[in-house]
């Protein structure tokens, strides 16, 4: 019986970090026998010579190569990979202490495909982040990216389920395609669900600042619409919709006003006086994406002009980060 398992990294230019990584998962006290392979992907830095020096120590350490992308490095690592069991892990965290162990029991305890971790933020300048979401975050909407399991075969034969052979090389993100591999939907409402959350595994990461985190979460928006249009087979509705119903909803509230302009201005002075900080960046992240993905199309009364919008973000930035 295969009882190994493979730890898996996918790393582009994270030569401050993937030493960290590498020994907060060789360190952790794991029964079975343990690879750990690491993926450069398109790296330009000497994350490759840090790996090639480590492999030389260790010899459960093993450098690959791939074309840039995640999808890419995580395709490599999937073929690459000897165990049944594999852990996937991002190449700048810190895997918490047991929660290797925690995620493969939580998925042979629960008869599950896939295991998903929670993630706790790393601060160090409280000014920078208060646009974070809380320290300790629960697995909201998908698997955690940073640190999650699955066991390979079963999820090959999802996967085939689904029409696919291999994660497509253009997925914005590729923990939410892993999500919706190992569910079964019906009009976006989840009816089947072989993966979990695991609240005894945790990975610890350095909390983004309020530029980075409204980057992030923009790029996860347009990956979310990517897979909603692009792959229908998936079953997904983008949450923005609700967010969608949210504004429509406080538009018609000032339907009295006629200027559409003015509408538009009520409707995000109600939501910047009653959202936290953290919320406005998603809102406004959320929408700069479908603007971007639909190639700056206006599809409803929240797509104003993008560079309104991105004058809109600089101000909320600068009032709370400076």
């Amino acid at each position: 019986m295969n009882t190994g398992i493979s730890v898996c990294i996918a790393a582009r230019n994270e030569e401050n970090n993937i030493e960290q990584t590498v020994y907060s998962a060789l360190k952790q006290d794991i029964p079975q026998t343990i690879e750990l392979l690491v993926c450069a992907n398109g790296c330009t830095d000497s994350t490759e010579e840090i790996v090639k020096s480590i492999a030389k120590k260790d010899s459960r350490v093993r450098l690959l190569t791939s074309d840039p992308g995640k999808p890419c490095a995580w395709n490599t690592l999937m073929e690459e990979s000897k165990y049944d069991t594999i852990i996937f892990a991002d190449g700048d965290v810190i895997l918490g202490k047991n929660s290797i162990n925690a995620l493969v029991q939580f998925m042979d305890n629960q008869n599950l495909i896939g295991a998903s971790s929670k993630m706790k933020k790393i601060i160090k300048t409280p000014l920078d982040y208060i646009f974070s979401a809380p320290l300790t975050e629960p697995c909201v909407g998908g698997i955690v990216g940073r640190l999650y399991a699955i066991k390979k075969k079963e999820f090959v034969t999802e996967m085939a389920a689904k029409g696919y052979s291999k994660m497509p090389n253009n997925i914005i993100c590729e923990d939410l395609w892993v999500s919706l591999i190992l569910e079964e939907r019906k009009e976006g409402v989840v009816v089947r669900k072989r993966w979990g959350y695991c609240s005894d595994a945790v990975v610890l990461y350095q909390a983004p600042t309020s530029i980075d985190d409204y980057k992030t979460s923009k790029r996860n928006a347009k990956g979310a619409i990517q897979l909603e249009r692009e792959h229908p087979q998936l079953g997904y509705l983008f949450s923005g919709k609700t967010i969608k119903e949210k504004v429509n909803f406080l538009a018609h509230k000032y339907y009295a006003i006629d200027n559409r302009q003015e509408r538009i201005k009520k409707v995000i002075t109600y939501f910047l006086r009653r959202m936290k900080p953290q919320h406005i960046i998603n809102y406004i992240a959320h929408y700069h994406a479908r603007t971007e993905y639909d190639e700056g199309k206006c599809t409803n009364l929240w797509d104003i002009p993008l560079s309104t919008k991105e004058k809109l973000a600089n101000q909320v930035i600068s009032k709370y980060t400076h």
